[in-house]
């Protein structure tokens, strides 16, 4: 129930059939997983061979013209405007679009944490650190190619008496959460394409007030979150660990992160420069998948430099997979953000008392990880004093294979709350 098509392949003259529907259906209209049944007796038997034919894709609609008027003419009349960018942009998807919509139109935009590198995460108008903020302040709140799940709290960060439009092609999904929503049912980035397209004899409004505010939230964030390498308990700060890493990274690496500490370190030390470049749990929050998302994007981008960011708990899940990178010679780069526990010590300290004798969340401490990928032929190592970290980067980037870095980082440390 949760694809868009299953179905089993009952005789072995419909494989090639039945795989060339499941693309096809897997990629009309709004893309999706879809499930096939492979039985056994139907892998084993024969057939003559069928022919293959390629999935076609369809072509996207175009936007209704009269929904891009009403758009517009709410935005230009928008003194505090806010867009926010989801990872549905892909369909059809157009950076040059979204510069220019965003620049001509002094437009402040968030994104997802799955949209991150749609604009670069450098862009001056990008304000993802001061997210909240700002969909509390604006006055109009865009939302294009995401809905209001939780990662937008949701839409309970919103300002009650703004105005917010949500483009979005799944009717289903279209306003959830914010019910006085002006829902447009579009293919977003046409529809975007559309919209910028309509408004460049617009006139802009002076939107200088509502920027110079958004700068004076960043100046707010305090600066000692990058601070001293080491924790009082000896550990290596995590967040300063990826301020190192940021530092360190080759050009375009493709970029995965997941879990709670490492995710939420990751999301906010480091950056994403190119569109599609960023993997993380997405709306799902999913624990675990860092390591075959990993290795899938290996596989896509053979000649990129691929990291997986994943915590304890997630390399406990999938941590075996490696295996399967070693025994394809994908070489996935995999940092465990080891903090000896679900959230480390934090939920063991918050729901019982220090002197309880058993320990429910909180691992044992510095489990050896990289022993584990050892068995497994990937080659690692385990890290937990500053003077170390540079000259083992060097080694994990500089591996032909997989490789494993475990760093030891302060269980007690908890994790920034950006998103």
């Amino acid at each position: 129930p949760i694809a868009k098509w299953a179905a089993t392949v009952k005789t072995t003259r419909e494989i090639i059939p039945m795989i060339e529907r499941a693309c096809q259906i897997a990629l009309e209209g709004r893309p999706g997983p879809v499930y096939l049944d492979l039985p056994e007796n139907v892998l084993e038997g024969s057939a003559r061979p069928a022919r293959a034919f390629p999935p076609v894709l369809d072509e996207l609609p175009a936007p209704d013209l009269s929904a891009v008027a009403a758009v517009a003419i709410a935005l230009t009349a928008s003194l505090r405007p806010l867009l926010c960018l989801g990872e549905e942009l892909r369909r059809g998807f157009d950076a040059k679009i979204l510069h220019e919509l965003v620049s001509h139109w002094q437009l402040p935009f968030i994104t997802t944490p799955m949209g991150r590198g749609l604009l670069p995460d450098t862009h001056p108008l990008c304000i993802n650190v001061v997210r909240n903020q700002a969909m509390h302040q604006a006055d109009l709140i865009l939302l294009a190619g995401a809905w209001f799940d939780w990662r937008f709290r949701l839409g309970t960060s919103l300002n009650r008496s703004a105005t917010v439009i949500h483009v979005h092609p799944d009717p289903d999904e279209l306003g959830r959460n914010v019910d006085s929503a002006m829902c447009v049912r579009e293919v977003p980035m046409p529809f975007l394409g559309a919209l910028a397209a309509s408004m460049r004899e617009k006139r802009n409004p002076d939107r200088s007030s509502w920027l110079a505010e958004l700068v004076s939230f960043q100046k707010d964030i305090p600066n000692s979150t990058f601070g001293s390498a080491v924790s009082d308990q000896g550990l290596l700060d995590p967040h300063w660990l990826i301020k190192k890493l940021r530092e360190s990274l080759p050009s375009r690496t493709f970029l995965v992160v997941e879990a709670s500490l490492s995710l939420s370190v990751a999301q906010h030390g480091l950056v994403a420069e190119e569109p599609f470049s960023w993997l993380d749990p997405g709306r799902g929050g999913c624990i675990g998948a860092g390591i075959p998302l990993a290795m899938g994007a290996c596989c896509a981008h053979p000649h990129r430099p691929v990291l997986a960011i994943v915590g304890d708990a997630g390399f406990g899940m999938s941590g075996f997979d490696l295996e399967t990178a070693v025994r394809h010679h994908l070489p996935v780069k995999v940092i465990v953000m080891n903090n000896s526990g679900i959230s480390g010590h934090l939920r063991q300290k918050a729901f019982l008392p220090a002197d309880y004798p058993e320990r429910f969340s909180a691992y044992q401490d510095r489990l050896a990880y990289e022993v584990v990928a050892g068995a497994l032929g990937c080659a690692g190592e385990s890290v937990s004093h500053p003077g170390e970290w540079a000259a083992a980067l060097d080694r994990l980037f500089q591996a032909k294979g997989p490789y494993c870095l475990n760093a030891h980082v302060n269980p007690l440390m908890p994790p920034p709350r950006i998103w």
